[in-house]
């Protein structure tokens, strides 16, 4: 199963760095975990170079967009080893080594270990805003590889009336930083 998350790597000049993040959970038991990242990403480089990362489960649809879309600024804690940031409004955060790196075209797979697991609160889950406005992030993202500005302009658009009778005030917030960045 691949689940959205926030990851959370280290900068070379220390800074923590956030990407949305697909990441492949083998079983509730196993400690491995697999996730792809294209090999010019600055989340890739971090990983080369560090070898170790957060896996952040959140609850916030804000978090995983602005993670995939921007270079965001939010408010994190030092992991208690202090080798990592976890997101402040995470839910849980999964720390993480790095096993392996194997080249697939223009990304690297990464296998990694859990390390460690901490929850910080109850996982609240996602109303029906909060997924459509994930799937609009995840399609903003593709922009000039498998889809075009217009046609997520069309998705969010389409969505619209749901979107707004389902969300709360970050969704809706979240609404309206996606218009924005299409525009």
């Amino acid at each position: 199963m691949i689940i959205e998350t926030v990851m959370t790597t280290i900068n070379k000049n220390k800074t923590p760095h956030f990407a949305a993040a697909g990441v492949e959970l083998f079983s509730d038991k196993s400690d491995r975990v697999e996730f792809y990242f294209y090999k010019d990403s600055i989340t890739a480089e971090n990983l080369l170079k560090t070898k170790k990362g957060v896996i952040n489960i959140t609850d916030s649809a804000l978090h995983l967009v602005k993670s995939a879309l921007i270079e965001p600024d939010f408010q994190v804690k030092k992991t208690p080893d202090k080798d990592g940031f976890y997101l402040s409004r995470a839910c849980s955060y999964l720390q993480f080594n790095v096993n392996n790196t194997a080249e697939k075209k223009e990304k690297y797979s990464i296998e990694a270990e859990i390390v460690s697991r901490v929850i910080l609160r109850e996982y609240r889950g996602f109303n029906r805003a909060s997924n459509l406005l994930v799937e609009a992030a995840v399609r903003a993202s593709r922009i000039g590889i498998s889809t075009s500005r217009k046609e997520v302009k069309e998705f969010l658009q389409k969505n619209k009336r749901i979107i707004i009778k389902t969300a709360g005030s970050r969704e809706i917030e979240c609404y309206h930083f996606l218009k924005d960045y299409l525009n």
